[in-house]
């Protein structure tokens, strides 16, 4: 009725931190928004496991992880453990393990999301242009009659921890057909609950975007040995974020690229971006 598509309005996915549900509705209709947040709710607690449906979804899923195997799984798995190095997320991905996929009795799916998929756990998101008070009354509409579990799960969180050695992998791979050089800042995560985070995240982005305009620039001249290079925050777990540079060198300019960035790096460093806008208008 409303042509909505899987991909664009109806989206779902999985990361190491949580299980999302995505609808994009027209806020013009209330009929319509009743529905989606009635949906919401089916998808939070009232999944049917149909035996079928399971085997299905057990293929998709396993269609999934074969698709994603090649030269990117493999540097992944590299380089994951030095990245999540002595975390938790070192060791698994989101998609589990095959030999898992392939085997698990539907019982145990069952059992998981009853456990794990309980008010206690949830959250409800609406973003758009509409009464703050209606939607906050379907919320209550649609999610009151939800009951509390009994169990009163908690959730785990799985740290990702400091360390003082600088940690670094190199990998190859007969299919890789560029060069890529990654430089992983871990940080305290970016949150903006406060003002004041909200305040260092601002300054964050401000801090990536005149970066990529000063590699962007670089990257023009001549003898730059990089094609393109650039930083952005962002997070590797529920309590550590990173600020991640990155570079793409030219053929046989390994070393001239990645003495570069890391000389970006300590200048953005000890001088900040202003100050060497002003002192050297951004030149080498």
């Amino acid at each position: 009725m409303l042509g909505m598509k899987f991909g664009p309005e109806i989206n779902a996915y999985t990361s190491t931190e949580e299980t999302v549900y995505m609808l994009t509705v027209p806020t013009d209709r209330k009929s319509v928004l009743d529905s989606a947040f009635m949906i919401l709710s089916d998808w939070a607690i009232n999944a049917t496991f149909d035996s079928l449906e399971i085997e299905k979804e057990r293929g998709v899923v396993l269609e999934e992880m074969r698709m994603g195997k090649g030269a990117a799984e493999r540097i992944r798995d590299k380089q994951f453990p030095v990245l999540f190095h002595n975390s938790r997320f070192a060791e698994r991905l989101p998609i589990g393990k095959e030999e898992v996929l392939k085997n698990f009795p539907h019982k145990s799916l069952i059992d998981y999301y009853k456990e794990w998929y309980n008010p206690e756990l949830m959250s409800v998101v609406a973003v758009g242009d509409f009464d703050a008070s209606e939607i906050e009354s379907l919320v209550h509409k649609h999610f009151n009659e939800i009951p509390g579990f009994a169990t009163n799960k908690k959730r785990v969180i799985y740290g990702v921890p400091d360390h003082k050695e600088r940690l670094y992998t190199i990998t190859g791979d007969k299919e890789v057909t560029t060069t890529s050089l990654t430089l992983v800042h871990k940080r305290p995560v970016l949150k903006a609950n406060t003002r004041e985070e909200y305040k260092n995240a601002l300054v964050l982005n401000l801090i990536s975007g005149m970066l990529n305009e000063r590699l962007f620039d670089l990257s023009k001249k001549v003898d730059a040995p990089f094609l393109e290079g650039g930083g952005y925050t962002t997070g590797l777990s529920y309590d550590k974020g990173a600020f991640v540079l990155y570079m793409t060198p030219k053929e046989n300019m390994v070393d001239s690229a990645f003495f570069l960035l890391n000389l970006e790096a300590e200048r953005m460093k000890q001088f900040g971006l202003l100050q060497m806008n002003i002192c050297d208008h951004w030149k080498i």
